[in-house]
């Protein structure tokens, strides 16, 4: 019950489909009941922690594996923790903590071979880093693994957050084309870094205009229950930022592009989500206002109208 609460919440605030990141082996079952019952209100790409492989696998599924409503996604580990408990792993120590670098759970080794096993069965890896040390060593061990076997990131491993960068950690991820799946509520949210890490790294927060201009793939959402699940939050934080780094702004039509095919391509679905078009699945939102001509700064005000799923409407404001 709460999984389909959880979907129908989703389907309010304007979502047509979400990449759910699952705790464990019941929370699958939880939504492989719902799907039986025809009762999914949105599509569904589940991302499953990494010690699910062997389940997974053993039953004959890998990402992509499913129907239009409920697919196999990547699976997730963790590379450190959180800028906020300053356990996000970092190069140089904590402004505000100089004989802290946070916590490193998995290093370039331990990633790479991880990885490698993931690979053999078919599997995206979706990789939690957001301290640049953490980047560091999920970028390296993405490069062995491609050496492996996963030439040009054709399973498109995935960095989730990436939120402290450095230019070379850029230019590293934008040659394994791997992609960033970021969270714009985090610019606002996540008020500590500033202190966390000082002015001058604070360049480097949440740079999402510089990896974009970069050639780098984005990918954005919420990180529900983390921050609100709130689609018009998100474009407002994106495109407004804060006063430190509007150097970082991204125009309306950038970050609905990542939050549409850009969060499609991470799932595999860019030739049937993402964007309006012939041949596409019907899934669309409709809002109050105009967003591509509405001031910056009165986005915060737009409201979700309707959600369309499959060309059925789903939700009515």
């Amino acid at each position: 019950s709460a999984a389909l609460w959880a979907m129908r919440e989703a389907r309010r605030a304007g979502l047509t489909g979400v990449h759910v990141m699952l705790n464990n082996q019941e929370e699958y079952n939880a939504l492989m009941s719902i799907r039986d019952h025809g009762q999914l209100p949105v599509r569904v790409y589940a991302v499953c922690p990494v010690d699910m492989l062997d389940y997974l696998r053993k039953r004959g599924l890998r990402t992509g594996s499913g129907d239009e409503w409920l697919r196999i996604g990547g699976l997730k580990l963790f590379a450190d923790g959180a800028m906020g408990a300053r356990t996000a792993a970092m190069r140089q120590p904590f402004a505000d903590d100089p004989d802290n670098k946070g916590m490193l759970f998995r290093n370039e080794r331990d990633i790479a071979n991880a990885l490698e096993e993931m690979q053999t069965y078919g599997f995206q890896a979706c990789i939690h880093a957001i301290g640049d040390l953490a980047i560091e060593c999920a970028l390296e061990g993405i490069r062995r693994a491609q050496d492996a076997g996963n030439r040009d990131n054709i399973l498109r491993h995935r960095i989730e957050h990436a939120s402290q960068m450095a230019d070379d950690l850029i230019e590293q991820m934008r040659r394994l084309n791997v992609i960033a799946c970021v969270q714009p509520q985090f610019v606002v949210t996540d008020f500590w870094t500033y202190e966390r890490v000082g002015p001058e790294r604070y360049r480097w927060s949440y740079p999402f205009k510089t990896m974009l201009d970069a050639g780098i793939m984005l990918a954005m959402g919420s990180d529900c229950p983390v921050e609100r699940l709130s689609p018009i939050e998100l474009l407002d934080r994106a495109v407004n930022r804060e006063p430190r780094s509007l150097h970082e702004r991204l125009t309306v039509e950038e970050t609905l592009r990542a939050y549409t095919w850009g969060s499609a391509f991470a799932g595999f679905s860019e030739n049937r989500l993402g964007s309006i078009e012939p041949g596409k699945w019907a899934d669309f939102t409709v809002l109050s206002d105009d967003v591509f001509a509405l001031p910056p700064l009165q986005l915060a005000n737009v409201r979700v109208e309707r959600t369309i799923v499959g060309g059925c409407l789903e939700f009515r404001g």
